[in-house]
């Protein structure tokens, strides 16, 4: 995870937005709590991984240097 999202400036905004709204999908979807749970289990210990800057700020464009990580095969 470090490595796919170095560079990407991801904020904690970001991160918990993107929470909300997979929970927001997955409650439209009725996938029971329990499953949410282990699902919203295995994504919160990332967190660190993925989040480069604590701030709540949202919606900000990706740095010009941002590369694509390559497809998985």
């Amino acid at each position: 995870m470090k490595e796919t999202h170095a560079g990407m400036g991801v904020t904690a905004g970001e991160f918990d937005a993107l929470v909300a709204d997979l929970v927001a999908s997955l409650d439209h979807l009725d996938v029971p709590k329990e499953d949410q749970g282990e699902l919203l289990g295995l994504l919160a210990p990332m967190r660190g991984e993925i989040v480069e800057i604590e701030s709540p700020e949202t919606g900000k464009p990706l740095p010009e240097t941002y590369q694509p990580a390559p497809p998985l095969t």
